[in-house]
């Protein structure tokens, strides 16, 4: 009867589900995500990171955007204690209005092309098991220094399977870096996980980084996302309106741990509450 009691009790406490988030900001360095104990399934939501903007007296002709991260969620099939590599895209570096201010402006972390003269590209957002990605959300694509445009120009917007081309004055022909697809880096010099960088022979706008990322040319191409890795499912990829974050991106990972009894108040084995984890 003794060894009976501990089973009954257990049984006749009342029970509730813990859940859990996590929230990955940008550091400008490669982090990482435990799983909890007891949980088998987690929800992931990323944003990559902007483009940068071409910095002006305001909103007219003599500005021009950087192209915005795109938005990629999805489930992904865990075990309890597998390590996770986080990847959170910071924004390219502004540019100066006047077209004759060279030099490198530094893309974003995550992949970001560097732009010359124009700004560089923004960082990918990233999930990854072995240092390959599964999920994956473009960086937009760097804008062009030109101040003498007669139409508004930006970097192309990362995210969906193929990120947008970047927009420059139509008097330049298909001057604009092209967006990354799920197969190859855009034009010019786009490669996986990178945008193409600018130098002094090719400018202005580096691409955003991706799966594939975004070209440089005179306004970057954006980054594309991607769904597709062991354990992913109901994923998709988008382009977004913006990442929570501002410019730069973010990764939330949220979760259910198994029923947990009330008495417990996250101390079972299986409700965790550490630091930097929020339970409810």
């Amino acid at each position: 009867m003794k060894k009976l009691l501990p089973i009954f009790i257990a049984l006749i406490l009342p029970s509730i589900a813990f859940a859990g988030t996590r929230t990955f900001n940008h550091t400008g360095g490669d982090q990482t995500f435990i799983v909890p104990a007891g949980v088998t399934s987690i929800n992931v939501a990323l944003w990559g990171a902007n483009g940068g903007s071409r910095i002006g007296a305001g909103s007219g002709l003599e500005s021009s955007d950087g192209g915005i991260g795109g938005y990629t969620t999805g489930a992904l099939s865990v075990t309890p204690g597998q390590v996770l590599g986080i990847v959170v895209g910071g924004s390219g570096t502004g540019s100066a209005i006047n077209i004759y201010t060279l030099g490198v402006k530094p893309g974003g972390y995550g992949g970001g092309g560097n732009g010359f003269g124009g700004a560089g590209g923004g960082g990918r957002s990233a999930v990854r098991i072995s240092n390959e990605d599964i999920m994956t959300a473009g960086g937009g694509g760097g804008a062009d220094a030109d101040w003498w445009t007669l139409t508004r120009t930006h970097g192309g917007n990362g995210g969906g399977l193929i990120g947008a081309n970047g927009v420059a004055r139509p008097a330049w022909g298909p001057s604009s870096g092209l967006g990354g697809t799920q197969n190859e880096g855009g034009l010019i010099g786009g490669t996986k996980y990178r945008g193409g960088s600018c130098n002094a022979s090719v400018g202005q706008g580096g691409g955003g980084g991706g799966w594939y990322g975004g070209g440089c040319l005179i306004t970057g191409g954006g980054g594309s996302g991607h769904c597709g890795g062991p354990g992913v499912s109901g994923c998709t990829t988008t382009f977004s309106a913006g990442s929570p974050a501002g410019v730069n991106g973010r990764v939330v990972i949220t979760w259910t741990n198994p029923i947990c009894p009330i008495h417990s108040h996250g101390t079972h084995p299986s409700c965790v509450c550490d630091t930097g984890y929020t339970s409810n």
